[in-house]
């Protein structure tokens, strides 16, 4: 892991850490499906599934502390089925 000094003028913003991240898209992800109608146990399920979706979207272009845990190939099975229950606007 990189500490701040050991981060280029400019490189703050793109660096981020796995644990931020996952806080953010679970966030995310609830409100996206409570727009939609979830509530309660099935929308905490829901996120427990469905926050990766949000956080590659996050992720993109930038660099992780700690390791993505999430192949391209599930990222992708559960954005489909992710865009099923939240279609985009």
């Amino acid at each position: 892991m990189r500490t701040s000094e050991q981060i280029a003028p400019g490189e703050c913003c793109t660096v981020r850490s796995m644990s931020r991240i996952e806080t953010t898209a679970r966030a995310m992800c609830a409100v996206d499906l409570q727009r939609v109608g979830y509530s309660g146990e099935e929308l905490q399920g829901l996120v427990d599934t469905y926050w990766p979706v949000l956080a590659a979207e996050i992720y993109q272009g930038q660099t992780i502390e700690g390791d993505w845990p999430f192949t391209l190939e599930e990222i992708e099975s559960l954005t489909q089925r992710y865009r099923r229950l939240v279609p985009a606007d």
